[in-house]
């Protein structure tokens, strides 16, 4: 008796066996069931508009934008031209480009205008008035005449010198300004395709980006339909974690306290085989 006794304390040294509830097992499988079927499901991918494209203002802007950068491109051996124009030294053959065409028929018509007053003026009214004293042809009449003549020869000269004088100070002043503008319209002229090259960059640069948002869109696709399964299937094991199922506990109903020992169940076999051949004998 002590042998089964001994077993039994045992089992009961093994603690008490959960049992759990069926309506909760078959809410746990249909959960894991339907889980498993969402887990295995295709990855889907969105088929809509993702990246918007430039607007027609902007493309319009860019091809504009090309359109200036074409037309400012600029000669390097006229701009070089420009340059060592801006650079060089006082050219009086230069001055002479600048002077204006009628200077010579100015020039011209002072003197006919000159030598017109000397004959229908001068002259007439200096021999009147030496016919008017009876020194006509005399050589005092001479010398007037002569005086007046050099008179008048000297204020044409004057005035031509005069007119030639504003002339080349005019053709002078356009020389120097054209000559001093040249380094500076060179440089504008190199600003202007620096500018145009700068935005015909921005245009560019924008077109660059927009392709990287869509490279960058398809990568990101890429990357989540790789990563979808290990996604999937860590949602999945998530349906599990930290769940609690309620639990009724049972103690086992073995009892070896009325069951024959193993000596017991020998000696009685012993006996029974002795009775026997007691019989046969």
């Amino acid at each position: 008796m002590a042998t089964a006794t001994t077993a039994n304390t045992a089992l009961s040294d093994l603690g008490q066996m959960p049992i759990s509830p069926d309506f909760q097992l078959q809410a746990l499988r249909t959960i894991i069931g339907q889980g498993g079927a969402i887990a295995a499901s295709p990855y889907v991918g969105y088929g809509g508009p993702r990246l918007a494209n430039l607007t027609p203002d902007q493309l319009n802007a860019q091809q504009m934008t090309r359109g200036i950068a074409a037309g400012s491109v600029v000669d390097p051996v006229a701009m070089q031209g420009a340059i060592n124009y801006g650079l060089s030294g006082f050219d009086p053959a230069q001055v002479n480009k600048y002077m204006s065409p009628y200077t010579t028929g100015v020039v011209d018509e002072i003197a006919r205008q000159g030598n017109k007053n000397l004959m229908r003026n001068v002259l007439p009214q200096v021999n009147t008035t030496f016919a008017g004293a009876g020194q006509f042809g005399s050589t005092r009449n001479a010398d007037f005449t002569n005086q007046a003549i050099a008179s008048n020869q000297a204020e044409i000269l004057g005035k031509q010198s005069e007119a030639l004088d504003n002339a080349y100070d005019s053709a002078l002043g356009q020389y120097n300004t054209w000559h001093q503008n040249a380094l500076t319209n060179a440089g504008k002229v190199a600003d202007l395709g620096s500018t145009a090259a700068s935005n015909l960059g921005l245009v560019g640069t924008q077109n660059q980006q927009e392709t990287q948002k869509s490279y960058d869109l398809a990568y990101g696709d890429f990357q989540n339909q790789l990563n979808y399964p290990k996604q999937q299937l860590g949602w999945l094991a998530s349906l599990n974690s930290g769940q609690e199922i309620p639990s009724a506990t049972a103690t086992p109903t073995y009892d070896y306290t009325t069951a024959p020992s193993p000596l017991e169940q020998g000696l009685s076999a012993a006996s029974s085989i002795y009775g026997t051949f007691k019989t046969l004998g």
